[in-house]
């Protein structure tokens, strides 16, 4: 719960949120028209960073380019930074 969810074409691909106590930080798509789920591996914003498992965030699109992924709680603390995926070269 409390993941985000962004439609491109024909997938939507899900970040974050938690399952009870556990909070995360990954990224899978869904392919609708195969029903297949497709967790998605990206290199992390700054060599060596690991990014903040978070729920209660946000996702918008930006020109069918970029989602940017905003705010957020990861259990202890709000996230505050803004992060970009770039939906080109699957990349943050």
């Amino acid at each position: 719960s409390y993941h985000t969810a962004s439609l491109i074409g024909d997938k939507i691909l899900f970040f974050g949120g938690k399952k009870g106590k556990v909070w995360h930080n990954d990224l899978v798509m869904l392919d609708i028209p195969s029903r297949a789920w497709v967790p998605i591996t990206l290199s992390p914003p700054k060599e060596g960073q690991v990014l903040a498992s978070r729920a209660y965030h946000t996702a918008t699109m930006v020109n069918d380019n970029f989602i940017c992924v905003l705010g957020g709680f990861n259990g202890a603390q709000m996230c505050k930074e803004v992060l970009v995926i770039d939906l080109a070269s699957m990349r943050w």
